[in-house]
């Protein structure tokens, strides 16, 4: 659906997984109808850093592996992930 769209969407993701789900089955099947879709993914990644430079954002990144790249964007979308308190949720 991206090559409609002529959009480029990467996904970077500390971990080795992008979507955090307790159905392995599931997260895979989601993952792949992203791809399917055009999305990219660079998990196990991390950004060192980030600059603007004009109107683009240069991203320096790093692999689980200590590869380095760079990466251009035109716009960066920051997502952290929350994870739930049981012992709190108990109490309440």
């Amino acid at each position: 659906m991206l090559h409609v769209t002529s959009l480029s969407v990467t996904n970077l993701c500390v971990l080795e997984l992008s979507v955090v789900s307790q159905d392995t089955e599931v997260r895979k099947a989601f993952q792949r109808s992203l791809t399917k879709q055009g999305f990219k993914f660079k998990l196990n990644t991390k950004v060192n850093g980030a600059e603007i430079i004009g109107d683009k954002v240069k991203l320096d990144l790093e692999t689980k592996k200590g590869e380095k790249e760079t990466l251009e964007a035109d716009v960066v979308l920051v997502c952290a992930g929350i994870t739930c308190c049981f012992a709190l949720c108990q109490k309440v």
